[in-house]
């Protein structure tokens, strides 16, 4: 609705791509930006994302969706259990 007005339209896809392992979101992004270019030829608004947990000292910081997929939202409040208790 808001990009109405300046006579842009928005289509949504969903690409595969191959994500780049990194501590850095931003290097992660953009190479993720570069990959759907490479794909799609137009320009494009790519997302992505991170948890960072400052008590976990930024874990898991942009590992997020491996470590919901291995240990899961239990285990991340098992992590903050156990340093609580330390």
């Amino acid at each position: 609705v808001i990009l109405d007005s300046f006579d842009i339209s928005i289509q949504f896809f969903k690409l595969n791509l191959e994500e780049i392992q990194s501590n850095s979101l931003k290097e992660i992004a953009l190479k993720k930006a570069q990959n759907a270019f490479s794909k799609c030829k137009k320009p494009l608004i790519i997302e992505d994302d991170g948890l960072y947990i400052d008590y976990l000292d930024g874990f898991p910081g942009p590992y997020s969706s491996y470590v919901y997929k291995t240990i899961g939202n239990q285990g991340i409040l098992d992590l903050l259990k156990k340093n609580r208790d330390a």
